[in-house]
């Protein structure tokens, strides 16, 4: 059982300041990432209950983990939307703010465990992460609570990066860094993990009963599958990894039905708190309308109108069109704007080019990527100058 007093609700209090922080001052984000900026990450770490050591008012957004994990809380749930570069607060606070304490908790579990890209928690985003996970994650449940748990060259969470702060902020365990390795490059060398009582309870259900291959929306959407939370996965490489961990470790995973919800889980193990209502993200239907892009290669720059049923391989003719490429080489989109990312979309997927722009979620002021022959490298810049609806 789970009571309220052993749940990390200071997470809930620190969130509700990031909240009205955002609603009372005018925050902007950067140009290159859309993180918030940096004298503003530095003013909410000063008030934050958990503060982030070993920081200064020149560290980037990534560099504060909890910060981190409320700026893309806010957006993935749609508490807050980015518009070109400033964040506006959205009417479904008032929900938000009609939650209890504990509902508020699982609503920040929730958000992070479905809808947000585990990758931005990494210095090296890998497209294995929640593999990652998996492993470490299934590995420390196998072990009775409360026991400290020392990595191998096999088992340790150091390839989870910052994800090891952020379940740690949800109470799920405390690590111990290795002193004598204490970073090798952007690692960070975990020693040792523990999980307490109620963390070791939070982790088994989210692993066994809240599978990350039936839940975790946002890696299904970006390895192609058009999935709500709960689906029956269909990367079989993905739902491989948990079957053979939880065989490995003698644990038994259960299948989600249809129409069950995320707090489902949790109801019944919560004590002392109530537990009944959920605001989960509500799944969007592709967008309709148009987008105004910006598309630019080299010196060349266009203005352009997309509609959002255009797949990537339409707008793949389309710039070859435009700028005259001859039509004989691989291409790849890559919608994070890094190079041969996992954010990939090409006829090798993960993503197929029959999606189409409406899929992405594409807010003012994204940017994207082209490249064409790789050989060459041609590539071009598509910026998002207006979104369907506005």
């Amino acid at each position: 059982m789970i009571h309220k007093s052993q749940l990390p609700l200071v997470l809930v209090e620190d969130f509700d300041f990031f909240l009205h922080y955002l609603q009372n001052e005018s925050v902007k984000t950067t140009k290159k990432k859309g993180y918030i900026q940096r004298k503003h990450c530095f003013r909410m770490n000063e008030q934050l209950n958990v503060k982030q050591e070993e920081v200064t008012e020149k560290s980037d957004q990534f560099y504060y983990p909890r910060l981190h994990l409320f700026y893309h809380i806010v957006l993935a749930s749609g508490l807050v939307e980015r518009k070109g570069n400033s964040l506006k607060v959205q009417s479904r606070v008032d929900e938000y703010e009609a939650l209890t304490d504990v509902e508020k908790f699982f609503f920040l579990l929730e958000t992070f465990w479905v809808n947000v890209d585990w990758t931005v928690f990494q210095v090296a985003p890998s497209d294995r992460v929640c593999d990652y996970f998996v492993e470490f994650a299934m590995w420390v449940v196998a072990h009775p609570p409360e026991k400290t748990l020392y990595s191998s060259e096999s088992i340790n969470g150091t390839r989870l990066e910052k994800l090891m702060d952020v379940f740690q902020y949800f109470g799920v365990w405390t690590y111990e860094l290795d002193p004598d390795k204490r970073r090798l490059g952007s690692y960070v060398m975990v020693k040792s993990v523990r999980t307490t009582a109620v963390g070791w309870e939070l982790l088994r259900t989210l692993c066994l009963e809240r599978r990350v291959s039936q839940w975790n929306v946002l890696q299904r959407h970006q390895f192609g599958e058009r999935a709500d939370p709960g689906d029956d996965p269909v990367d079989l490489i993905f739902v491989y990894t948990e079957e053979s961990e939880a065989e490995k470790h003698g644990l038994t995973l259960t299948t989600s039905t249809a129409g069950e919800q995320f707090i489902d889980a949790f109801r019944e193990k919560v004590t002392g708190g109530r537990l009944e209502k959920s605001l989960a993200k509500k799944v969007k239907e592709p967008a309709s309308g148009t987008y105004t892009f910006e598309v630019t290669f080299q010196d060349e720059r266009r203005v352009v109108q997309c509609p959002a049923d255009t797949t990537f391989e339409e707008l793949h003719e389309a710039i070859v069109d435009w700028f005259g490429f001859e039509e004989d080489h691989l291409y790849s989109f890559f919608l994070d704007g890094k190079p041969y990312s996992s954010k990939e979309v090409s006829e090798y997927g993960p993503i197929m080019p029959d999606w189409t722009v409406g899929d992405q979620e594409f807010a003012e002021g994204d940017s994207f990527l082209y490249v064409y022959d790789f050989g060459n490298e041609q590539r071009v810049w598509i910026k998002v100058v207006d979104n369907v609806g506005e």
